[in-house]
Parts: structure tokens; sequence; C-alpha cells
């Protein structure tokens, strides 16, 4: 990526052209409104850190959206982007005259819905937290660049809202630096790799396109990444939209080569870049650890394809469990990413087995129990209301409802509340037998909250909620209608297809990676089935040519999101590319990745360098180098292309006794399965070995045969063996094997 400090006379040109088209839209203009209505409120909302309770900081703050409301009716934010010139002026007589009223920060969008979800602290704790960042903000002794400092050492407050907090306190002064930021300051070519030099870059867009704030210019900023506006210049073409994929990222890609040029290697570094746009030239082990790091997170999956891999492991299917002792139904590594990526943004990740249960809260006359669980972020039942079930299984549930004369369902719905539910799962409140009036996740384990709320549904799950608005999922849940029971699984949904009802900006647009080594080596038609065409990028969730299907096994329905990448490598000694299946090569594209002799100088110049008590040094370097551009000229000519050494066979070597054990132990062994029966092009790649000169590797046992046997070998039986040179020899050897002429 380039990097740029200042750009040039016609990309300002450009960029002031698409300033003056995005303030021409009179919606654009009420956003900004919009934004800096609510900046004032929350700068007098949070002017005083002692006051503020973590409720209010969560509802009205820590929440992208937490309801827009006119005339006390709630309204959707996107109704704003479909108004006409008439509607967007009442609006603004109504935002004017507090008739809309504004809750949540409506400017940048949080990791997750509350503060603190992962920190592992109470609520004390969390507040203490707050108002020590809000003290921070509201310290007139410090610069806007040191609050946003000073916020960033609390717990639980990134970048993003620190940044966030203080251009709602100096939005003449301070942008937010956050990823939609940092994406089109990247599509801009711009330097936005430390907070400093963003806000440099901030401040002088700022001023060439006449921004009154930052608040402006950050909601300018967003359209940019989100590619609403367009900026003409080769620079806007080397930005990365991992929405739609470019040139630069296929959404699906094939690295190959022969084997030992660092496929695996290059695969790795792919993966990285791709989630970490800023990593191309971080070291190796700085690659590693992000690679590591990714992988625990759940973000890349790596799997190998081999002829007896199926299906059922890849995408889902019946597997025999252990424990269980029968076949269970079990998701594939493919469908298992596929779900994370298409995942809310502060929701866990997805595992094997994330369920969506149905749950009631309260009805008719206690609609104050539904409102309850909203306002504190629970779902609850009220059965057996005296009782801590805490230590309780099924039957012991079962016991205490007998005991008290009762039976049925509730026993289920209870036991389903205490045992079943788990962390991660998701919840669908029910409005009637074919909505559902709010989504959430489940945060944590089953809690008895008698002491205050006494016998009225004391028995809680915490949960972060989602989404508020009502969804009809008659269809969804294969025109079933939800029954009564007041928690109940929704097994005919798929959780890819639940997770579409969520916001759009609840969901992520996180990339994801797949890679699959050895792709050519499986069985495509067999491993993907009716799949393989949903990886094509038009054919992607949300995309213009989008494709669901269902899948034989679960039912579910599927489709591959587009923030999921796959990478595969393959080995062309193995096969061919035009052997392969062709329904593969139509949906990626291919990265060649071949031998090179300037990796292989490089590595061992800075091997030697590190270590100068290794015995080589520059002569033998040219040595190596020169034996490796040999050998494969010959291996072109003898074979092909596809079946050359890889530079890393030798990258590593720094003295004769590892060149030995490369040479006799890896590429020998290799050559010999290339030429497997032909002595004849053996000889003409490595040498007729003669150990008096000393020359050549293939050493013929005519004579032994003679010797053993009385009579002549036929020609295609004679027998041979590589010649093993002792170390001291064999710089000599390959001299005069592969660079002395005759």
């Amino acid at each position: 990526r380039r990097m740029m400090a200042h750009v040039n006379s016609s990309t300002n040109k450009a960029l002031k052209d698409a300033f003056s088209e995005y303030r021409s839209d009179p919606r654009r203009r009420f956003h900004v409104k919009i934004r800096r209505e609510r900046a004032r409120q929350l700068r007098e909302l949070l002017s005083e850190p002692d006051t503020v309770d973590l409720k209010t900081f969560n509802s009205d703050v820590w929440i992208w959206s937490n309801g827009v409301y006119l005339n006390g009716e709630k309204i959707k934010p996107a109704a704003f982007d479909n108004a006409d010139q008439e509607q967007v002026t009442q609006y603004e007589s109504a935002l004017d005259s507090g008739e809309l009223e504004l809750h949540g920060n409506l400017i940048w969008s949080p990791p997750t819905r509350i503060y603190g979800a992962m920190l592992g602290v109470d609520d004390e704790q969390k507040m203490e937290n707050v108002r020590a960042a809000l003290r921070f903000l509201n310290d007139a002794e410090l610069s806007p660049p040191q609050k946003a400092r000073r916020v960033q050492t609390v717990a639980g407050f990134g970048p993003a809202t620190a940044t966030g907090l203080v251009m709602i306190f100096h939005p003449d002064e301070f942008a937010i630096y956050n990823k939609q930021s940092k994406g089109a300051m990247e599509k801009l070519g711009r330097d936005e790799s430390t907070l400093e030099d963003f806000e440099r870059q901030a401040a002088d867009l700022k001023e060439i396109l006449g921004a009154a704030d930052y608040l402006e210019l950050d909601h300018f900023l967003l359209h940019i990444n989100q590619c609403w506006i367009k900026v003409p210049g080769e620079d806007m073409q080397n930005g990365t939209d991992h929405h739609e994929g470019t040139a630069r990222d296929p959404l699906n890609l094939i690295l190959y080569g022969p084997p030992g040029t660092g496929k695996t290697y290059s695969v790795q570094r792919e993966a990285v870049r791709i989630l970490e746009p800023n990593s191309s030239d971080l070291p190796d082990e700085e690659i590693n650890q992000l690679y590591r790091e990714y992988r625990a997170q759940g973000r890349i999956e790596f799997v190998t394809f081999h002829p007896s891999y199926s299906y059922e492991e890849f995408v889902e299917g019946f597997r025999y469990d252990e424990d269980a002792k029968i076949p269970v139904r079990k998701d594939g590594v493919f469908k298992l990413l596929a779900d994370r990526a298409f995942n809310p943004r502060s929701s866990p990740t997805p595992t094997e087995g994330t369920r969506i249960w149905k749950v009631s809260l309260g009805g008719g006359s206690e609609q104050h129990i539904f409102e309850r669980c909203i306002q504190e972020g629970e779902i609850a039942v009220g059965w057996l209301g005296d009782e801590n079930l805490e230590e309780l299984d099924r039957d012991g549930i079962a016991e205490l409802f007998a005991k008290h004369g009762q039976s049925g369902n509730r026993i289920n719905s209870v036991n389903y509340l205490v045992n079943e539910i788990r962390d991660g799962d998701y919840v669908a409140v029910l409005k009637n037998n074919r909505e559902i009036r709010a989504i959430g996740v489940v945060t944590g384990p089953y809690q008895y909250k008698g002491e205050e709320y006494g016998s009225e549904y004391p028995h809680i799950r915490p949960v972060e909620w989602l989404d508020r608005e009502d969804h009809d999922i008659y269809e969804m849940n294969e025109r079933k209608r939800l029954v009564q029971q007041a928690i109940f699984p929704l097994a005919r949904i798929s959780l890819q297809e639940f997770l579409t009802l969520l916001p759009e900006e609840e969901r992520s647009d996180e990339p994801h990676v797949l890679i699959i080594d050895e792709v050519n080596r499986g069985n495509i038609s067999r491993i993907f089935g009716e799949l393989i065409t949903l990886l094509e990028e038009d054919k992607r969730r949300g995309a213009s040519n989008e494709i669901i299907v269902r899948l034989p096994y679960s039912r579910e329905a599927f489709a591959v999101p587009k923030n999921l990448y796959v990478i595969g490598t393959m080995n062309t000694a193995d096969r061919s590319i035009a052997l392969l299946d062709v329904a593969l090569r139509r949906r990626f594209a291919f990265k060649e990745i071949m031998p090179d002799v300037a990796v292989v100088r490089e590595h061992l110049l800075g091997a030697i360098e590190a270590d100068p008590k290794s015995g080589f040094g520059e002569d033998e370097v040219a040595l190596i180098c020169g034996v490796f551009e040999e050998l494969n000229r010959r291996v072109r000519v003898l074979v092909d292309r596809d079946h050359q050494i890889g530079h890393s066979y030798f990258m590593e070597v720094i003295s004769t006794s590892m060149l030995h054990d490369v040479l006799y132990r890896k590429i020998f062994p290799l050559l010999q399965e290339y030429f497997y029966n032909d002595q004849r092009r053996l000889k003409l790649l490595l040498g007729v070995c003669n150990p008096d000169v000393p020359k050549g590797f293939v050493h013929s046992l005519e004579s032994e045969y003679r010797r053993v046997y009385g009579e002549d070998p036929l020609e295609d039986e004679a027998p041979w063996e590589f010649y093993e040179y002792p170390d001291h020899q064999l710089i000599d050897v390959l001299r005069n094997t592969f660079l002395t002429e005759g």
C-alpha cells in the first residue's frame, strides 16, 4: 500500500468534487445535524461524571442507537435515508422543537452493546472505570490528544470509543479514529498507521474540503469507506473493500507452485494481510504471532484436503459420538466459519451447537416483565419463584414441580433456562404465534434473584439485546406457528438465516479466512457438493444474485457471506492446473509461486551474518545459488517447470553438514520419485558419478550386478544408487557437476 503525506492537486479537486456532491444531499446534511445535536446532548449529559450511572451510560453513550422517537413513536434512523426534501424539512423542524428524541450516541458503533461485557468485573467496578474516563474528558488542563490517550488507559475503552468521546467534546479539534475512518484514509492513500498520523491527515483533509467540523468530516469518510461515494483516482482503486472483494483481494484464491516454494508460508501471510491490511511489511515472527492469534479467535481456519475427505467433514454430516455412542449431526469447518463470518460483531464466536431459543417474557397483564427484562438485560421464568435452582438438574427440577403439584412443559422450560441454554446461544422473544419482538444473545449462567424480585420471575439468564424490532418468522420457521411454551428451541431456523433479522450495523463485516491446503488432492464435487456455486462473488449472501440453499442433513438455510475468503494451496508436482476440477477453476483466481533464487540468497546471507562461525561465506552462498538455478534449468528441460525444486529447501543451509542432509534426505528422494525407473534422465540431471574427479551423483552398480549374477543386467533394470560423498567433498562435487563446463 502506498503511503502519502499529501495528495496532489488533481486528487484534491476530486475530493472537493466528491465532498460537494456529498453536501448537496439534504438527507446527509440532516444526518450531520443529528450528529451535532446528539454530541451537544452528550456533552451536557457527561459533564458531571459523578452523576452518570452505568445504565444511562450504556443506553445513551455506549450503544449506537437505542431508539429515535418522533412524537413518542419509535422510528428507524434508516427512515431519514429514504426521506424526500419535504420530509427532511419536517424532521429538522421536529429536531429543533424537541419532538424528535435521540437515544444512543448515533455517531459510531462500539464493538459491544454494553460497556465492559468481557472485562469480568462487577457493575461497581465498571462504574468506577466509566467515571474515571469521564473525568479525563472533562479535564480542562488536558489537550484533546492527551484526553484520548488517558481515556484509553481505562479498561474497556479502546481507540474508537476513546477518540469518539473526545470528538464529541471537541468536534472542531479532534477526529474519531475507528475502522471506518481508517478504512477511508487507506482508500485515499493516506498514512493512518498511528493515531498521530491519522489526526494530521484528518486536519489536512478538513482544511482541503472546508468541512465545518470533524463530525461532518467523519460522516463523509464513512461514505467513502462504504463506497457510497466514489472518489476518482488511482489511490482509490488501491483501497480494499472487504464487503465486495477486489482484484487485489479475490474472495477465492489458489496459490500454486512446485514443492518447497513456500506456499504454506505465503498462504499464512496472505491470510493475515486480509485480516490486518497494514501487516504486509511485518517480520515473519510478528506475522506468525498474528496468525496464531487469529486462529485462536476463530477468524482463520485451516484444513487439508485428501482423497477420502468428504462433504460430511467439510460442511455437515453425521459422525459417531463416543460419548453418546450414536451418530450425531455435526457442523464441518466450512459451515462453522461461514456462520462466524456472518455473526453479530458484539456476540461470542458461534461454535458447533449454537442454538436459537424462543422465549416468552410475560404476557397480557405481565407486560412489565418484558420491559424489566429488556431494561435489565435478561430473560426470566416465574415458576418455583421461592426456590433457588442453581444446583438442580432436570430430575431435581421435576421433583420440585411435583412437590408443588405441577408438571407439564413448564418443567422443560425451566430446565432449558437453568441447564440447557449455553452462553452464546440466541433468544427470540415471542410477540404472537408468528412474530418475535426482540433478539438477544445469552452472556452468562443461571442466576436466582429472589432477594431482588421476590417470587416474580426471579430465575434469569443475562442477555445482551441486539434488536428490538418486530419480525415475522413464520416462513423462516418452515410455516410453523410458534408454540406457547415459555422456552423452546427453534430447531427449524438456521443460525445464518436468523442473523439476517439483525440490523446491518449489528452484523460483522470483519473478514474471515478458510485455508485449504492441498486443495487439488480432494474430490471437489464430493466435498463441496452444490455449495461450489455459492463461492462466486455475486452468489454470496447479500450480493446481486444471492443464492441460499437448504442443507441436506440439518435442513438449515445456508449461504456464503461476503466476508469469507477461501485460500487454497496446490502442489503442481502432484497435479497440473489443467487437470483441476473445472468448477473449481472457474471460481478461483490463481497466483503462481515459483522457485526464487533471490529469496535463497537473501536468507543465506542473513543467516551467515547472524552466525559468522557457521563456516560458510559469500562464496559458498554464490555456489549454492548457482547450483539451485542450474538444477532447476535441467528439471525444466527434462520434465517441466511444475516439477522444479523450491527455494525453501536451501534457505537454512549454512554448513556442509546441513547441505549434505538437504541433498540426500530431501532433494534426491524427491527427484527419485519424479524419475522413477528412469536412470537415463537422472544421470542427465545429476551427473554420472566419478569419485576421482569428484563429479556426479548417480552411481551405476552394473559391475556389482555382474559379480553377483554373472551376467549383464537388462538396460531398464540396471541397478544404481546415489553416491554419498563425505561432507568435505560436497562443495567441489556440486561445482564440478553443475557449474563447470564439460
